[in-house]
Formats: C-alpha cells, sequence, structure tokens
C-alpha cells in the first residue's frame, strides 16, 4: 500500500526505483495517485492493463473502503 505517489515522492529516484520493482512483482498493489500530476511512473501506472483507478469524490468516499476491500480480498484469494 502506498499512500500517495505525488510531486514530493517524485522527486526520489530511490522511490520511484522502488514503485518500480513493486509492480514488477506479482503483488498486488493499493496506492493512490495525485490525479492531475504528469509523471513517466504515472503515465506507466495509468497504462497498465491490471491498473483499476478509481477517483474518490464526493459521492463515492465513504463507500470506497468496503469496495477496495472487497477487491483486495478477492486479489488474494485467486
Amino acid at each position: 500500500m502506498i499512500d500517495e505517489i505525488g510531486p514530493m515522492e517524485l522527486k526520489s529516484q530511490k522511490f520511484i526505483n522502488t514503485v518500480e520493482k513493486v509492480l514488477a512483482s506479482e503483488k498486488p498493489l493499493l496506492a493512490t495517485i495525485h490525479y492531475r500530476l504528469k509523471h513517466p511512473l504515472l503515465d506507466h501506472i495509468r497504462s497498465r492493463r491490471d491498473a483499476e483507478i478509481i477517483e474518490v469524490t464526493e459521492h463515492n468516499r465513504d463507500t470506497l473502503p468496503a469496495q477496495i476491500t472487497e477487491k483486495i480480498m478477492a486479489s488474494l484469494l485467486k
């Protein structure tokens, strides 16, 4: 779990390298990414076929914890 891949984190090459290693592994990853930020790492994450991007809004923010937990549990049972 990574809570947030944002502007400050993307200034660290060590952080970027670590995220790339995690993405190359078989382990599931839950991460928050900055919505409007442009960066090659974020472009890579957004373009992955196995990535699911969920925008947090005022309308869905209260139900997201249960939805995300359900998705994580399902991926761990595969």
